[in-house]
């Protein structure tokens, strides 16, 4: 995808199916956190392939590690944005990285069906998943579940509205 936006759609659903078990702001970060690496490349203009490390599941799983080790300590500055998301912000460390991980795998799993240089498998080389789906289809796809999720979350927000008048 380019950069992130995309990410973000199927990472609002996934958070709004889970909430209030997960950790919506490290889920969301979490699913746009591989792309520093493309970033990065771009910045520093290198010559080297745009989605790599950080877009195989061994590299998202660090990632997410790191993520949530980030997180974890900024719990109680977060939960003011996790109540928007009408989540209750109260979460355990495992919680967060779960979430994390949801995200920045959700990420590599969406990315595989594009980026012919992605081996979402390394060690192993390879990619099964690429042109499984066209690019314009993977790009709807996730606006589609972006508003799925939009509508949940505009729904959960109005039942936690009603429930305190």
């Amino acid at each position: 995808m380019p950069f992130t936006p995309f990410h973000l759609g199927p990472g609002l659903l996934i958070a709004m199916v889970f909430v209030p078990e997960i950790c919506v702001v490290a889920l969301l970060i979490g699913s746009v956190a591989p792309d520093i690496e493309p970033l990065a490349i771009v910045l520093m203009g290198l010559d080297t392939p745009l989605h790599g490390f950080l877009h195989t599941y061994l590299g998202a799983s660090l990632l997410g590690v790191a993520v949530a080790g980030i997180i974890w300590p900024l719990r109680s500055a977060i939960a003011p944005l996790e109540k928007v998301f009408a989540s209750s912000g109260s979460y355990s460390f495992r919680a967060v990285l779960l979430s994390a991980l949801a995200g920045t795998y959700s990420h590599v799993f969406l990315d595989s069906f594009l980026y012919p240089e992605m081996f979402p498998f390394f060690p192993v080389a390879g990619n099964p998943f690429l042109g499984m789906l066209p690019t314009p289809l993977a790009y709807e796809i996730c606006v589609v579940l972006g508003v799925i999720g939009l509508v949940v979350w505009f729904g959960r927000l109005s039942l936690s509205k009603d429930s305190e008048t």
